[in-house]
């Protein structure tokens, strides 16, 4: 837009006095839209670090100045002779208030700088010939910045709040994400332990129901065991033909073995016989509580 309003601007404006600074601020116009156009299609081809926005920001905010003094002095070198009324000037430069809002108003300062360079010339230009028509034009000049301004700050309140949303989601979404990833993790984890223990459970009794199992044999078990199971302490036991007593074959305790000797009679712990019995392993969370093992 900023180019064809320089070229319109130029050949309206040709013939009145002064053309040649009019023509002039017309170029200036449209450099500085040129400069805009080369500087955001640089922008938008690369990634760039939050660290290194600044001087992008600095060329953008120079972009913006060229475009601003462009717009105000055309303003200023307007002449009533060029156009039917100078209200046409000033609806013209309103209109380019305007259409700013939506590009500008991500950073509110350079919109304010933007809407007081393009309108406070004309704005001067009229107001000082101290007619009325003139200061008519230059407080309707005035009030429509004002309003563009309130409506660029609503504008910027709502992208910061739709900005702080999405982030706000996002940063949920990869706290939620972490979360179940370590869920899983963990779930898997428990998984091959049990699997573990099953079969180390299973390997141990199929060796318990050996009655012809050698002491050496007993020794080795006992300390795969302890190693596998990270264990201080394990106690093998058998269970009698009759089902009557458990009978401790062996014990390896703090890298010691011995032969146990320990017996526990079915009738003192009915609950516990009845257990092996019914699972075959019988799990225990906290020894101190169970009061199935207490005989241990």
């Amino acid at each position: 837009p900023s180019l064809l309003a320089g070229a319109a601007l130029a050949s309206l404006s040709w013939d009145g006095d002064g053309h040649t600074w009019l023509t002039l601020s017309c170029l200036l116009l449209t450099g500085a839209a040129l400069a805009r156009i080369f500087v955001g299609q640089l922008f938008r081809r690369r990634s760039i670090a939050i660290e290194r926005m600044q001087p992008w920001r600095h060329a953008y905010l120079a972009t913006i100045v060229l475009l601003a003094v462009g717009w105000g002095a055309t303003g200023m070198l307007l002449h009533q002779e060029a156009w039917a009324s100078d209200a046409m000037a000033g609806l013209l430069l309103a209109s380019v208030a305007a259409l700013a809002i939506p590009l500008l108003s991500t950073d509110l300062s350079f919109y304010l700088f933007f809407i007081a360079v393009v309108l406070v010339p004309d704005m001067l230009r009229v107001g000082l010939r101290a007619d009325l028509a003139g200061l008519l034009l230059a407080s309707f000049l005035s009030l429509a910045g004002v309003l563009f301004y309130l409506v660029a700050r609503f504008s910027n309140a709502r992208m910061v709040e739709g900005l702080n949303l999405r982030f706000s989601y996002a940063s949920i979404v990869e706290e939620l994400t972490g979360q179940v990833s370590e869920r899983t993790r963990v779930e898997t984890k428990l998984r091959e332990g049990e699997e573990r223990m099953r079969r180390q459970s299973q390997s141990l009794l199929d060796l318990a129901r050996e009655s012809t199992i050698s002491a050496g044999a007993l020794t080795v078990v006992s300390e795969k065991a302890s190693q596998a199971m990270h264990c201080k302490r394990i106690g093998i036991w058998f269970l009698d033909d009759a089902s009557a007593n458990l009978r401790c074959v062996h014990l390896f305790a703090n890298g010691r073995h011995s032969n146990g000797g320990d017996t526990i009679e079915r009738r003192r712990n009915p609950s516990l016989f009845e257990s092996i019995h019914e699972t075959r392993t019988y799990a225990v969370t906290d020894v101190t509580t169970d009061t199935r093992i207490a005989e241990f």
